[in-house]
């Protein structure tokens, strides 16, 4: 017969409430089971520790996916007001807490009052005294200075308000930043935010500053990693990351533009433009740059036709034509997003804004913008009909600057477009270069945007291809038809 295990020991872990017992040959052999059992439970707890942070994890990406959603149900009352023909306005709000007795009592350690010990000893009754009217005193300057300070924030709500019912810009803009201070987006996703207002246009133009991507740190799950004896978080695929940060900015924009909407019922404000951008710094220069992530124009009648309970974010901004992911990222300093994008207020701040927009001289912008600008440029001329237009990241390497997919059968295809500013005659290396360019890229059109003009040979070289040449006139020309009325060429 083999040898009886003479050894047993009984072993408690109280967290996963089990039990076990372990039995061996030797007292070496009994605790080196009970550190195997304890590792194997102690295993255990950090894989379920695992298993809760994932499904936290899942919890909170669900919630950036319903965010937009779950504001959109809470405006639900406000949004039937104004279909009941209400205008709203935000309500006021005093940020300081009206003071409250007890918060001094206990500043001021005030005994509370007991009796025997009071009649034993006559002095702390005095003591007890002594406090409660050193408290009240205070509390009572306190209580003054809250009520003069919250009569004198009314009086200026109501001033503001008077303002903007009366059409000022200044006042518009106000209650614009009010509604955007309110706006709770997630993970601190609006960082600053700057606005301005066209009236002439009846334009609110809105910058927001949110998080870079990589600032964002989302996760499928947890797991643990046995042979380090530590969780660790499962990243997500880096298509999976843009694709949850883009939906999290269209989800943003929308509810910027449904709340500005919502409370600022103004004549002057039925367009929106907002742009939103990260801030990073140029490694070539270690100074900061602005990059737009996304950018949206829209209409309150347009907004009015969208039923945000059901409406998918990203698929909207994209049938708005707005502009995000591949067709974003282009280095811009914020000059240069102000300059676009922004309206500055009179000296006065109190008469409305300057309807004068900067002129942009296509003959001395920065290289990028000027690319940037003609990007928008054919984004109008091809607008709608699930037409995407990118931007290319910069190279100057004489590649392709634009590209347009159109998915149309018959007249669609992919086209590439190079953006040249030359101050001489276009040569014919050029127009030879993009359609090499064409070529390569198995393109089924080309143009070639210039601000100078073009020789002969360049066109006759295109006459029997499917190339465009675009010369410094006719771009001129397609801007002033497209809105662009402070678009200029002037050579210095």
């Amino acid at each position: 017969m083999g040898a009886t295990k003479k050894y047993q020991k009984r072993i408690w872990d109280f967290e996963l409430m089990e039990s076990h017992v372990v039995t061996a040959y030797s007292e070496e052999e009994l605790e080196a089971q009970v550190k195997q059992q304890r590792e194997h439970w102690e295993a255990e707890k950090q894989r379920r520790k695992a298993d809760n942070l994932t499904a936290c994890e899942e919890k909170r990406i669900e919630d950036l996916r319903r965010f937009l959603l779950r504001s959109y149900e809470k405006d639900k009352p406000a949004i039937q007001e104004v279909k009941e023909g209400k205008k709203l306005y935000p309500p006021f709000a005093f940020g300081k807490e009206e003071p409250v007795p007890e918060t001094y009592l206990k500043m001021y350690k005030v005994p509370r009052y007991w009796s025997l010990p009071e009649r034993l000893f006559p002095g702390l009754t005095e003591r007890r005294r002594e406090r409660h009217e050193l408290a009240m005193e205070h509390y009572g300057r306190d209580f003054e200075a809250f009520v003069v300070e919250k009569e004198q924030a009314w009086e200026a709500y109501v001033k503001q308000k008077e303002a903007f019912e009366r059409g000022e810009g200044e006042a518009i803009v106000n209650v614009v930043n009010e509604v955007l201070s309110a706006l709770e987006a997630p993970e601190n996703f609006i960082q600053e935010y700057d606005t301005t207002l066209d009236i002439q246009n009846q334009t609110a133009k809105i910058l927001l500053r949110v998080p870079d991507m990589q600032e964002l740190k989302w996760y499928q799950g947890y797991v643990y990693v046995a042979d380090q004896k530590r969780i660790v978080p499962v990243p997500f695929r880096p298509e999976a990351h843009k694709e949850l940060y883009e939906e999290l900015l269209c989800q943003v924009v929308l509810l910027v533009a449904h709340r500005i909407f919502l409370y600022v019922m103004s004549p002057h404000v039925n367009v929106l433009q907002v742009r939103g951008y990260v801030r990073s710094i140029d490694p070539a220069t270690g100074r900061p740059v602005d990059t737009y992530v996304i950018m949206l124009d829209i209409t309150r009648d347009v907004l009015a036709t969208i039923n945000l309970e059901l409406v998918q974010p990203r698929a909207c901004v994209r049938r708005l034509d707005g502009i995000f992911g591949e067709n974003t990222g282009q280095v811009m300093s914020k000059a240069m997003i102000l300059n676009r994008a922004s309206i500055a207020l009179t000296p006065t701040g109190m008469s409305g804004l300057s309807p004068e927009k900067p002129l942009i001289n296509l003959a001395t912008i920065d290289w990028r913008e000027f690319e940037h600008l003609v990007g928008e440029l054919f984004r109008k001329i091809f607008r709608g009909h699930g037409v995407t237009i990118s931007v290319t990241q910069a190279s100057r390497d004489g590649g392709v600057d634009i590209v347009v997919k159109d998915p149309d059968p018959l007249r669609g295809g992919k086209f590439v477009v190079q953006v040249k500013r030359y101050t001489n005659m276009v040569p014919i290396e050029t127009v030879r270069a993009l359609y090499g360019t064409m070529l390569k890229e198995k393109a089924t059109k080309g143009f070639l945007v210039a601000t100078s003009r073009f020789s002969d040979n360049s066109r006759d070289f295109v006459r029997d291809l499917p190339i465009t040449l675009i010369d410094g006139p006719a771009l001129l020309a397609y801007f002033k038809q497209y809105g662009y009325e402070n678009v200029v060429l002037d050579r210095l």
